[in-house]
């Protein structure tokens, strides 16, 4: 308790004689101060006449500073012992009359607003702009993060009901009455139709959508605060601990059990991660297992699942310390930034500003960063591999087919597993793609080796931003001492002294040791799938299917003239076996 806290510091600090004596006198110098109304050049040059007299070459040559009692003498060097008689004098200008008066007038100028309170103001400020207002804006994002995918789905919803009149659920247990009814069209020849395979492909898109859109985030911003209060946590402990000898407990930060908040596996953050990895494992499953649920073996779908997992667990071994040390950075560099458009030091408060408004830029200059820093660099790395490896748009303007499509960019900023997935956004849409064949197979083999090409960039591009990810945490590490200096907030820092934190100590440990053996598991895991237990038992990629569109995709092609006849076909056509397969 607080009273308890109080106590203490009253019974073995304040009673003290030295210190009631300290007190008494500042008191007698408050009541007693006597108001000079010195210009500063006078100020100035009265310290400056008392520094020459005492500091004069002859008296300094002659001066000796050898007090009786001299505990440090043999601590000190010639040198050190010659430059402590010059500092000795520093103190003596308190003998100066004027100049005492000036300064106890400076230091209490009022009792309201003296400089001791605005050093203490000061202190709440950062200390408040560093803990409630980060917590506010969190709060915000995440609740930003789930209405701005709520808003995305609902869209997704209503676009995908005016023009293909799929309704959520409805369609489902429709689709799913269908296929277990032997007596339904899918059993008679309506599992080809446009409509069917449209439905099939969509199915779980939600759960996919909400993994990839929201999940991802709302946990890495969880994690992050989490570690972010619980240094703070630690690093109050710590000084009370060492200031006052008082243990204090979580009960001070207003917990009811003692180990709730800062111990991870008892704290809320395990269950929402755990939430998490499931519910990311279960989207990188169904995005794979749309196309084969009907036909993987169950030991199949086992080894698929366990590399999900492994992944889902690298994904964020990965992505939360990135977060943790981001946060704090960014924060602090946010403070570096106010501190030189006002010019503050360690000792003066904060700009003095409504709350919301410093909510807002925590929001803008720290929070939205760090969301969209990594979205920049997977933007930037889809493109490079689009032109200069896999040439896309050389290949659509000369008909080339590549395969089916995988995840990329667009699922988790290429963090998925590469697999194979359809894609039909061209089916029933009047306004279809350039080339609405592109992600299908053609009976020339340089369909298979752009689709096996496309499996390795997306390797490439997964391990690319796992790299950007484990670098930018490192860097980020090494240079936490220098940006918390500069913003005033930690007056003494030294390199890595941030992994003196349990909480940041344990992100630190989770990437370096977890990150790489996870998706060593998790692409093994992959390739056993793809070389024992895939449906086709292929070796790479050596069956594609080529759907009866009417060669809609060659340039040749008359798109209006052809579909008067008969309308394109999606669910049927004719499968491909490139050399090997089995």
């Amino acid at each position: 308790d607080i009273r308890d806290i109080l106590k203490v510091i009253d019974r073995q600090i304040l009673s003290k004689p030295i210190v009631k004596e300290i007190l008494e006198s500042s008191d007698k110098l408050y009541e007693d101060r006597l108001f000079v109304n010195w210009s500063m050049p006078q100020i100035v040059a009265e310290f400056s006449k008392e520094i020459i007299k005492k500091w004069d070459p002859n008296v300094m040559q002659t001066y000796h500073f050898t007090p009786e009692l001299d505990p440090f003498k043999k601590y000190l060097s010639k040198n050190q012992l010659e430059c402590r008689k010059y500092v000795k004098t520093l103190f003596e200008l308190a003998n100066n009359t004027l100049i005492r008066e000036v300064v106890i007038a400076f230091f209490t100028d009022t009792k309201s607003t003296n400089n001791v309170d605005k050093i203490n103001k000061g202190a709440q400020e950062k200390l408040k702009f560093m803990t409630v207002h980060i917590m506010t804006s969190a709060r915000y994002f995440l609740i930003l993060t789930i209405a701005w995918t709520i808003i995305i789905e609902v869209k997704n919803i209503a676009l995908d009901s005016y023009r293909n009149n799929h309704w959520p659920l409805r369609t489902n247990f429709e689709l799913a009455c269908d296929e277990n009814d032997t007596e339904s069209t899918l059993f008679h020849g309506g599992n080809s139709s446009n409509d069917y395979v449209l439905k099939t492909s969509q199915r779980h898109n939600l759960n996919i959508q909400e993994a990839t859109n929201e999940t991802l985030s709302a946990i890495n911003i969880q994690i992050s605060v989490w570690v972010y209060m619980a240094t703070f946590m630690y690093e109050t402990k710590r000084n009370f601990r060492t200031s006052f000898k008082v243990e204090i407990n979580n009960k001070m930060f207003g917990f009811n059990d003692e180990s709730v908040f800062t111990d991870f596996l008892s704290s809320a953050m395990l269950t929402s991660l755990v939430a998490g990895i499931i519910s990311l494992t279960f989207g990188q499953f169904k995005q794979y297992m749309t196309r084969h649920a009907a036909d993987v073996e169950p030991k199949g779908k086992f080894v698929y699942f366990l590399a999900c997992t492994f992944n889902s667990l690298a994904i964020f071994s990965t992505q939360t310390a990135y977060y943790a040390l981001g946060l704090p950075f960014l924060t602090n560099f946010l403070i570096v930034i106010i501190r030189y458009i006002v010019v503050f030091d360690q000792y003066d408060n904060m700009p003095s500003s409504a709350p919301f408004i410093i909510v807002i830029l925590v929001f803008v200059f720290v929070l939205l960063p760090l969301k969209f820093i990594p979205v920049l660099v997977a933007e930037v790395l889809k493109h490079l591999t689009e032109e200069f490896i896999l040439h896309k748009t050389l290949h659509r303007n000369v008909r080339n087919r590549s395969g089916y499509d995988v995840p990329g960019f667009h699922k988790a900023l290429f963090m998925f597993l590469p697999s194979a997935m359809n894609n039909y956004q061209h089916i029933n849409s009047e306004g279809s793609t350039l080339n609405p064949g592109f992600f299908y197979f053609s009976r020339d083999p340089v369909s298979r080796d752009l689709f096996r090409l496309r499996f390795e960039v997306q390797i490439f591009c997964k391990m690319t931003m796992h790299m950007f990810y484990f670098t930018t945490s490192f860097l980020l590490l090494n240079v936490m001492h220098i940006i918390l200096k500069e913003s005033t907030v930690a007056a003494n820092t030294f390199w890595l002294q941030i992994l003196n934190i349990p909480a940041v100590d344990l992100q630190i440990r989770f990437i370096t040791l977890g990150m790489f053996p996870l998706l060593l598991v998790s692409f093994g895991l992959l390739h056993l799938y793809y070389t024992k237990c895939h449906p086709w038992l292929s070796e790479g990629v050596s069956v594609g299917f080529e759907p009866s569109d009417l060669e809609m995709w060659r340039q040749s092609s008359n798109k209006f003239e052809r579909s008067s006849v008969t309308q394109p076909r999606w669910g049927e056509g004719v499968w491909h076996h490139h050399g090997d397969g089995k």
